[in-house]
């Protein structure tokens, strides 16, 4: 099979390897298509040569001039998504939404003061705004460009690696192929997609999802067909199950300036939307941690490593660490190799909210938590941030008090009280289909299954129905 793999940033790929390399071992020929803003797709170094991979630039601007119509159009259903009952107290991604979209409405706007938004919530309840915009979307038309595009490759599948972004780019994508009856398939990227992102607007074929909290999510928040949901763990996480340290535990603290006699406690930033605020609960969260009367806790090396994203940030940037503190340096490459080199070699871990907690989780390491929505609007916020926690079935611990926070950390550091409860998380929210089964290599025989048949779409699809409707009304 002919198999176009969509992604919209570069960095997607490197995630998925696995499930590639098991698709060209089957005999697959995968075209990696970016958008056409990019000069060229980049491709994985592991994937580079192979005789079965191509790369194509899809477009990314209409041809019609309905770029701004469209783009307003869904960042306004994905903003009116958190009116409703199930997402209404996701704060931080409600925020963020409508601040999109009140830059799109007037530049002017881009800077005012939307105010509180529940006066909308009644017509939320009823579903009036969701039912009005799905609407308009069927008015749509197909791309022509990225019809011809798709058409000129011509596939045998359409996956799209997807983030469900505000306003994202890859619905015209799955719009273009499922008007051609082209199988489809939507890979769900991370945790948080489909509870802090923007809405489905064209269904795919399948969706793949990492668990059954996210075929909950899929089902309730966007109306997709659980029976067209297929669960096949993590993909972006096999890498770090397969990830060995690149040397011994003392050499990885020396090279940091660091003592390895001493316990070590590994701060990891969060995203600047989580936590604006975040270098000031640093030095607070620190000097807390030096008042401990727990001697490990109040001499434990201290290492904060920024987020990716907030390296360039003034708030960072003009932050003065307290004394004794190490900032871990920026590495532009190896940075997956990094980040898992300093989990390893950390006694425990303390985080905001961020996806790197789960690849504590896998490393084996307590993570801890504070609750606070004063400095960290974007934690509360998220209903993802719930699925970790203790008190939710999950493995970090949390806390509102930073007293309370540093005997926890005391405790986990003495004996990890809650190691069987990262076990769990891991095998139900990570790898469900078991802890020594790579979630790439099911991710591969799944979308194999989207194989059409005769007629050209899988049973029961969209692609089938919106091709059969075609070709009646032809």
């Amino acid at each position: 099979m002919r198999i176009g793999v969509f992604h919209n940033k570069p960095y997607y790929l490197r995630y998925y390897e696995t499930a590639l390399h098991a698709l060209l071992d089957r005999g697959h020929h995968l075209v990696l298509a970016a958008p056409d803003r990019y000069d060229q797709v980049k491709v994985p170094s592991s994937l580079r040569g192979h005789s079965r991979i191509s790369t194509a630039l899809y477009p990314l601007h209409r041809s019609d001039d309905l770029d701004h119509a469209v783009e307003l159009l869904r960042t306004a259903r994905d903003a009116a998504r958190y009116l409703a009952p199930g997402l209404r107290e996701a704060s931080g991604s409600k925020e963020l939404a409508f601040r999109r979209l009140a830059r799109l409405v007037s530049a002017e706007m881009s800077g005012s003061d939307l105010g509180p938004l529940p006066r909308l919530e009644r017509a939320a309840e009823e579903k009036v705004l969701d039912d009005l915009f799905g609407e308009l979307e069927r008015l749509v038309p197909p791309d022509e460009p990225t019809l011809r595009f798709i058409q000129s490759q011509r596939f045998d599948l359409v996956i799209s690696i997807n983030r469900v972004n505000v306003g994202g780019p890859q619905t015209d994508v799955l719009k273009c192929a499922l008007a051609l009856g082209i199988p489809t398939g939507a890979v769900v990227y991370s945790w948080d997609n489909l509870t802090a992102g923007g809405v489905l607007h064209e269904h795919p074929d399948r969706l793949f999802v990492w668990n059954e909290t996210q075929v909950r999510e899929a089902e309730e928040l966007h109306g997709y067909d659980r029976a067209r949901t297929v669960v096949t763990g993590a993909p972006r996480f096999d890498p770090v199950f397969e990830r060995e340290p690149s040397a011994s535990r003392v050499d990885l603290l020396q090279s940091l300036g660091l003592d390895p006699a001493r316990a070590t406690v590994l701060y990891l930033g969060s995203s600047a939307f989580v936590s604006p605020r975040e270098p000031e609960f640093v030095t607070a969260w620190s000097a807390a941690l030096r008042s401990s009367v727990d001697e490990r806790v109040r001499e434990a090396n201290i290492l904060v490593r920024k987020h990716p994203q907030t390296l360039e940030k003034k708030n960072w940037l003009d932050w003065r660490p307290p004394e004794g503190i190490v900032v871990t340096p920026p590495v532009a490459r190896n940075r997956a190799q990094d980040l898992f080199d300093q989990l390893w070699a950390s006694d425990a871990v303390v985080a905001l909210n961020t996806s790197a907690e789960i690849e504590a989780a896998i490393v084996g390491r307590p993570v801890l938590t504070i609750k606070r929505g004063d400095l960290a609007p974007g934690q509360e916020g998220q209903l993802n941030f719930e699925y970790l926690l203790a008190e939710h079935g999950g493995f970090v611990q949390t806390t509102a008090s930073i007293d309370e926070h540093v005997v926890q950390l005391s405790e986990a550091l003495a004996h990890d009280p809650l190691a069987d409860r990262r076990t769990l998380f891991l095998n139900g929210f990570v790898r469900p289909r078991g802890l020594d089964i790579p979630a790439g290599l099911v991710l591969a025989e799944e979308i194999e299954r989207l194989a059409p048949e005769q007629d050209g779409s899988p049973e029961g699809s969209p692609a089938r129905e919106r091709l059969e409707d075609l070709l009646e009304r032809a």
